[in-house]
């Protein structure tokens, strides 16, 4: 079973959802599977444990020398850790080398423990997994709040939008309580009425937490500690950063031009996305979720309820800005792969995806460059004026199956946070010349003029995505560029 966030788009109406996801927030992009090319080796034998140790400093290194990779790999079989490596820096400043006990945000693998607590409280009887969201009192007022279930929450059916709106957008770090961004789409319209549609929403994980809080009397974190951390005994993990731990790593994002540049620290931690911890505590973790009875006694229920793996394998991912993590269980080979990193652009599920497939096939996908450092490497080359033209045709030829538009909005807006203004606007530029008839485009484009100081030309920009679509709303200026 794979948890996955958005899926890679395959064409112009796909590119609300791809537009949406923010380069600024760890959430969006958690649990994602990156999209791989088609061009894999023939399957081989399966490889020893000596080789896969080999395989995964090698990989480690690849990813580390274009300048990507920065954490700590652990692999294990049969419950017993055999194998570790890091590479790169804790803390880049203080010359901090990453280690087997660096402490790295975990992204949305913190969701899984979210789903431990809700089922341990379903196993005491003090939730029920078809409680509907009314029943816990929570401020909603919309009728739907009869019919979303707790189980649909878990499993990401209950129709909420996710929490990434323009306004959360504008100050993530505004929302500091769980409170806050639950207040932030209360009562909003759902995407479909619930159960009968699948939509990944951070969202959800914040409602939960919101349930358990409600419950129990409460906080998240006080939950999280008792029931989960100290009974495992997960010594390097807590919620909240913390900067005087020499563990602590610093959070690194990877420029468009290969370079790893500092992000600190941009939302705060909550049942969605967040958790500190270590690859040994991620491993233990995990170790006991699927083999022992200690977090959950009925497997029954944790099988038929967001932890179901009827092939034999669990992925989990965490990922956005300076942030990416793997944890890749397979339960029919009893091996555990645990990739932590304090880089982002996804290189923690990069690395497992193909040490996994090297480990049970005895091959992998090419390590290739991230998407949007390829397209700038594209747009170097060529120039604005044949850009566009370049990229699409080298992006064919080369069999980078992403969306193009996702990786033209992305490196937009790296090269507008690095003041790269004139190459940001032949990204968004080059998404309105593709995908005319998506109001996204043009949204992306006027956020662009908006940021740059263009106020006049934003508007005027905005209106074209109203003429495609009267009731749209921007992504990223919640006055729709009015104010």
């Amino acid at each position: 079973m794979v948890t996955r966030h958005l899926g890679y788009w395959l064409n112009a109406l796909a590119l609300l959802t791809c537009l949406m996801a923010s380069v600024t927030t760890f959430n969006v992009g958690a649990d994602e599977l990156s999209a791989e090319p088609t061009n894999q080796a023939p399957i081989a034998a399966p490889a020893t444990l000596a080789d896969v140790a080999a395989k995964a400093d090698e990989l480690a290194l690849a990813y580390h020398e274009m300048g990507w990779f920065s954490g700590t790999i652990l692999l294990a079989q049969d419950g017993v850790i055999f194998h570790t490596h890091a590479l790169g820096w804790s803390e880049s400043a203080s010359r901090t080398r990453a280690g087997l006990n660096t402490r790295y945000n975990l992204g949305s693998i913190i969701k899984n423990f979210t789903k431990v607590l809700v089922l341990r409280a379903v196993e005491r009887g003090s939730i029920g997994l078809n409680e509907t969201l009314d029943q816990f009192e929570l401020g909603f007022s919309a009728d739907y709040q009869s019919t979303v279930t707790v189980a649909h929450l878990l499993d990401h059916r209950s129709g909420f939008n996710d929490i990434f709106v323009a306004a959360y957008r504008e100050d993530p770090l505004a929302f500091e309580s769980l409170q806050s961004k639950l207040d932030l789409m209360r009562d909003t319209p759902l995407r479909f009425e619930p159960g009968t549609d699948r939509f990944y929403s951070n969202y959800n994980y914040i409602v939960l937490g919101a349930m358990l809080e409600k419950r129990s009397g409460r906080t998240f974190e006080t939950l999280l500690e008792k029931e989960i951390l100290e009974p495992l005994r997960l010594n390097d993990s807590t919620l909240q950063a913390n900067p005087a731990s020499t563990h602590q790593s610093t959070r690194y994002t990877y420029r468009y031009d290969n370079v790893l540049s500092p992000v600190g620290i941009t939302e705060h931690p909550s049942p969605d996305g967040g958790l500190e911890s270590t690859v040994v505590d991620v491993w233990r973790f995990y170790r006991s979720l699927f083999h022992s009875d200690v977090l959950i006694n009925d497997k029954t229920l944790l099988n038929k309820h967001n932890f179901q793996y009827p092939e034999g394998r669990w992925r989990a991912y965490g990922g956005g800005l300076g942030i990416s993590a793997a944890a890749d269980i397979d339960l029919e080979r009893d091996i555990e792969i645990i990739v932590l990193t304090n880089s982002d652009k996804l290189v923690a599920e990069e690395i497992s995806n193909r040490l996994h497939a090297f480990w049970s096939e005895g091959a992998h996908e090419p390590v290739r460059q991230h998407p949007v450092n390829f397209a700038y490497g594209i747009f170097e080359r060529s120039g604005a004026a044949d850009y566009c033209d370049a990229l699409s045709v080298a992006y064919e030829e080369q069999d980078y199956r992403p969306f193009i538009g996702r990786t033209l909005n992305t490196l937009g807006i790296q090269l507008l946070d690095n003041h790269r203004d004139e190459a940001a606007m032949a990204q968004f530029q080059c998404l309105a010349q593709r995908f005319p008839g998506a109001p996204q485009a043009w949204d992306s484009l006027a956020m662009g003029y908006e940021r740059m100081g263009d106020t006049d030309q934003a508007r005027v920009t905005f209106e074209k995505a109203l003429a495609i679509d009267a009731d749209f709303k921007s992504d990223y200026s919640a006055s729709n560029y009015i104010e």
